[in-house]
């Protein structure tokens, strides 16, 4: 038994790499990690690629749950989706825009404001700890509608709101890509994720940063051909 979900990705990650050095495998390619739960793959995923295992994910499920891809489906979802909430939630306090949860909260606090039909209450860290949840509540006013009414504010009326003026900038930044690209949503499939892609310079960004291994990218273009299947 193990104390930690860490301790056992660790163990996993140094057994993967005592069988392919003592010859148990002949290759990489014969090695292969069952995961009880997709939410486990990307932990697994970095921590085999930190040690310099060469790691392929097989099945659409797990890819889902990469950060970088995770982003490309919460845009996606997005822009067919204004309501979706805890996409909107998952991407501004992403890594690429870096909104703190409490200005989300802040926000989300004001989109409730703005509404005067029955609701019910919906703490924003259930939005962010549960990002993959399949239906948000049907009375949750649009996050993202919010949002693109704040930043179209006079500056007096935003001065009434708890948000500094790079934040806004930041927010208009995510509203406009999130108008943008929904204008282009009559694309195919896999033309709208390969702008999904481009719009946020993902395979740039996966090329520039010396932390990330080359197989990130491989896990974006394998998505993309899952798209296109």
């Amino acid at each position: 038994m193990f104390k930690t979900s860490e301790c056992e990705i660790d163990w996993l990650a140094e057994e993967v790499i005592a069988s392919h050095n003592m010859g148990t495998a002949s290759s990489w390619k014969q090695i292969a990690v069952l995961v009880r739960r997709n939410a486990d793959v990307s932990a697994i995923f970095s921590t085999l690629s930190d040690r310099d295992v060469p790691v392929e994910i097989v099945g659409l499920g797990g890819l889902l749950y990469l950060p970088e891809i995770a982003n490309v489906v919460h845009t996606i979802r997005l822009c067919l989706d204004p309501a979706a909430n805890y996409s909107t939630s998952a991407l501004l306090s992403s890594t690429r825009w870096g909104i703190p949860t409490k200005v989300l909260e802040s926000l989300n606090h004001n989109a409730r404001s703005e509404v005067t039909r029955p609701k019910r209450s919906r703490v924003l860290s259930e939005q962010l700890a549960n990002s993959y949840a399949s239906v948000d509540p049907v009375d949750s006013p649009s996050l993202l509608e919010a949002i693109q009414r704040l930043v179209k504010l006079p500056p007096q009326h935003v001065a009434e709101i708890p948000i500094d003026s790079s934040t806004l900038l930041i927010l208009k930044d995510f509203s406009e890509e999130i108008t943008s690209l929904g204008k282009q949503v009559g694309l195919s499939p896999v033309d709208f994720c390969h702008l999904v892609i481009e719009r946020q310079g993902l395979l740039e960004e996966l090329a520039a940063d010396p932390t990330s291994r080359r197989t990130r990218a491989n896990q974006v273009h394998y998505f993309l051909k899952q798209a296109q299947e």
